[in-house]
């Protein structure tokens, strides 16, 4: 951005945060290892402190030229985090809504009048943000598409690939398959590094096996896959790991249990043992396991899932205390078997096995 002739630099405690912001970004772009989830969360706190920086900046300032530089900022640092920490997924608070919808409406008359100290491109994409984050989804591609349509030379990593992304996200999340898979195929292609290509080729890949297209779908998760590269800069491990299991889940789909197999054990091989996705990977490899008949060793792996959650009760979780309730059950492993039948019966989750739950727990050989 080139801050229009007349700003003032921002002083005190927001140019102390804007330094920080500006140093975190910096070691993303420039790390030379991978940074891990660990990492990823320390950052999320530093831009935290920046957003809240920004905000008392904001409703601290005066002069109207103040309170919309401070506006600005508080986009640029929801951006930033958007597409570098949040994996270009929202879920904001009410407060964070409230904020968001007030400062989009702040920018847009600043813009009717001249006084944005931004690019057009680039208010275009703060903009789209900023109503992403108050829940006006439709709203925000539209300002992301007329950002592209602005963007030139100089914007092209900070707006037309986020917009481009950003494009394909929500489309993929409203089911809108084709314009999914065309805003991040262009993504792909305005990526400035491999890591970034990566990750729009998987959000391809995605789109493509939530069309249907499973060959293709594969093809193009495999190529993310190639190009995700952990000694570059912005490597992203939930992109990485998601784009693994999701090999896994469409070589399932496409009958081939060998390969799902695999990609399903190297999922866990690069997988915090107490997260979401260790659950997920563990669960889906002992389907696997059990689908090649090689059931102890499917029990296993299906114990771990339940070993590793710990989140709120969800039916994924009864489809494991289920699948794996039934399969010591036909082993004739009655003293496991029940309890897990029994957490089916009583779960508040509606789940569609809970009648061959009460079934086997009749029968006197698990009840």
């Amino acid at each position: 951005m080139t801050p229009r002739e007349g700003a003032r630099p921002p002083t005190g405690r927001l140019a102390k945060a804007l330094a920080a912001r500006d140093e975190a970004v910096r070691r993303l772009h420039t790390a030379a290892d991978a940074l891990d989830d660990a990492s990823r969360k320390g950052l999320d706190v530093e831009l935290s402190a920046v957003f809240d920086a920004c905000v008392d900046a904001f409703r601290a300032a005066w002069l109207e030229s103040s309170r919309i530089a401070a506006a600005l900022e508080i986009a640029r640092t929801l951006a930033i985090r958007l597409t570098l920490v949040h994996n270009y997924s929202v879920d904001p608070t009410s407060d964070l809504r409230l904020i968001a919808s007030r400062l989009a409406a702040l920018l847009d008359a600043a813009s009717e009048h001249h006084k944005l100290t931004a690019d057009a491109a680039e208010a275009a994409y703060l903009r789209g943000v900023l109503l992403l984050h108050a829940g006006e989804r439709e709203d925000a591609r539209l300002a992301f598409e007329g950002a592209l349509q602005l963007a030139s030379h100089a914007t092209a990593e900070r707006v037309d690939y986020g917009s481009c992304l950003l494009i394909a996200q929500i489309a993929h999340e409203e089911g809108d398959w084709s314009d999914s898979i065309r805003y991040a195929e262009k993504a792909a292609k305005l990526a400035s590094s491999t890591n970034l290509a990566a990750q729009a080729l998987a959000v391809v890949g995605l789109s493509r096996h939530a069309r249907g297209d499973r060959a293709r779908a594969l093809h193009k998760l495999e190529d993310a896959l190639r190009f995700f590269d952990p000694s570059e800069p912005l490597f992203n491990p939930y992109y990485f790991r998601n784009t693994i299991l999701f090999c896994g889940i469409v070589a399932l789909d496409m009958g081939d249990v060998v390969a799902a197999e695999r990609y399903f054990r190297r999922a866990l091989e690069v997988t915090s043992a107490d997260s979401y996705d260790a659950f997920d990977a563990h669960a889906r490899l002992g389907r696997v396991l059990l689908m090649q008949r090689r059931e102890r060793e499917a029990a296993a792996e299906l114990e771990k899932a339940l070993a590793t959650y710990h989140f709120a009760e969800c039916e994924p979780v009864v489809d494991v205390l289920f699948e794996l309730g039934t399969l010591y059950a036909a082993l004739g492993d009655t003293t496991r078997a029940r309890p897990l039948l029994h957490r089916v019966l009583t779960s508040d989750i509606a789940h569609p096995g809970k009648g061959e739950a009460s079934r086997l727990l009749g029968r006197a050989v698990i009840g």
